[in-house]
């Protein structure tokens, strides 16, 4: 820019409106997709008790899945260990 023009902090920041909303947007997007992931093990829990009645087979024990990038566990509760 010539020695006139705009500030280097003008040039290089924008205008801090955009940039507030942008951030609050990122924001939301990541969250969004957190609680999109967070029902991910619960379906996959309900698919495979639906799986192993399908096929004839009755589940025994309860199923424990744990997230790998997390470390979180999940575990559904059979109508067994509930009594």
């Amino acid at each position: 820019m010539a020695k006139n023009g705009m500030k280097r902090a003008v040039f290089f920041q924008g205008d801090p409106t955009f940039n507030s909303v942008w951030a609050r947007w990122r924001k939301e997007e990541q969250e969004a997709r957190r609680q999109k992931r967070a029902m991910l093990p619960f379906r996959v829990i309900g698919i495979v008790r639906m799986f192993i009645r399908r096929a004839g087979y009755e589940l025994l024990s309860d199923v424990v899945i744990r997230d790998k990038k997390s470390g979180d566990v999940y575990r559904s509760i059979t109508e067994r260990s509930r009594s």
